[in-house]
């Protein structure tokens, strides 16, 4: 399947031999790159839908041009048939599959030659972009039905199983992991972040911004991040964060008892390292398992051990459960932004010392 040639209209120049390379030295540094050198465990997974590529083309020879990944229509019709196994199986992550396949199909492609340009990225195309817009609506809807819940294999938490693992975090011994889980869960809740997100989330990232809402005026804290999966595209994104109507599930409060922790007992020297006009201070991060990795970026294993230690603790059998059976959790919850109040103190003196920062120097 790999060395297939397109001979079709609107064909591409396939590989000749020149003065440099033959043709089969230019194919093989094709393959090299897009199958020989990937890790095996990323090969074992992409055989896996190539294998599934080859029989549903075997069942469907009406399908033109044979095991080419060409035209698009046809990727869109493989890929159709994923989805509907998937929903067949009560997949929990039929969007999962879909982009696996649609990775395995793009490395086949990628030596394969002759196909035109404009069906290269066929992600794009028109068909497999609307089965993969179906897939991720299948996914929603697996993770999210009701049905799903009693199995724990649903990924949401109530707003009450999401406040009994905030108790469970603030209740912690270890003081830096227990106040670390509840800040990370409620930003992450709050800001929208995934765990890469949180990987990498510095205090450099903050901003106090004051909004002229009524009836009571309010500050907001905004987060900026550019890592993890958003600075694939090189973009900055942004989330602000309020004072949350119920004081319990309040952001901006664990988020308060997290930097006062860091500062008064783990002894971050962030303040005095802003004062001092030295740039150090812009790479420590906000969540860690100790603090000598404070400057570095986290692994998921670093925060998923501290979540899974606290989760151990909870009374509820089936919270835990769910806690430490989802790598990500979708918390259903009424955040609203809140009656007004004004961000904690140790926030606002952040933020003071970062816009004393940038009147002399571009962050």
């Amino acid at each position: 399947m790999f060395r297939l040639v397109y001979r079709g209209e609107g064909a591409t120049q396939p590989l000749v031999d020149d003065s440099s390379l033959t043709k089969e030295q230019k194919w093989q540094l094709l393959f090299d790159r897009n199958w020989q050198n990937l890790a095996p465990s990323s090969q074992t997974k992409w055989l896996v839908y190539l294998r599934k590529w080859k029989k549903w083309i075997d069942d469907h020879p009406e399908q033109p041009e044979g095991y080419l990944v060409f035209p698009s229509s046809k990727v869109s019709a493989f890929l159709s048939h994923i989805l509907a196994d998937c929903t067949a199986s009560s997949s929990k992550d039929p969007h999962g599959a879909v982009k696996s396949a649609r990775k395995a199909l793009r490395h086949l492609r990628a030596c394969q030659a002759g196909i035109p340009d404009d069906e290269a990225k066929f992600p794009s195309q028109p068909y497999i972009a609307g089965v993969t817009s179906r897939a991720k609506t299948a996914t929603a809807e697996a993770r999210q039905c009701e049905e799903a819940d009693p199995s724990c294999s649903a990924s949401t938490l109530s707003n009450e199983e999401y406040a009994s693992l905030l108790d469970a975090a603030m209740r912690f011994p270890d003081k830096q992991v227990g106040l670390c889980v509840a800040a990370m869960v409620s930003c992450g809740l709050a800001a929208g972040f995934r765990s890469d997100d949180l990987q990498d989330t510095r205090y450099f990232m903050e901003l106090i911004c004051s909004v002229p809402a009524k009836p009571l005026p309010m500050q907001i804290l905004a987060l900026a991040n550019n890592a993890g999966k958003a600075n694939q595209d090189a973009q900055m994104t942004y989330a602000a964060l309020a004072n949350h109507r119920q004081p319990h599930l309040d952001c901006l409060a664990y988020l308060s008892q997290l930097v006062l922790y860091q500062l008064n007992v783990s002894k971050l020297p962030l303040l005095a390292l802003i004062y001092q006009n030295n740039t150090s201070w812009r790479s420590y991060r906000m969540f860690f398992r100790d603090p000598s990795m404070a400057t570095s970026k986290q692994t998921y294993f670093d925060l998923s051990t501290m979540l899974l230690k606290v989760a151990a603790t909870m009374p509820d059998t089936l919270v835990k459960t769910k806690v430490c059976c989802c790598h990500t959790m979708v918390v259903q919850s009424d955040s609203g932004l809140g009656d007004g109040l004004p961000s904690p103190w140790v926030l606002v003196q952040i933020a003071a010392f970062q816009r004393y920062w940038s009147t002399n120097h571009t962050i």
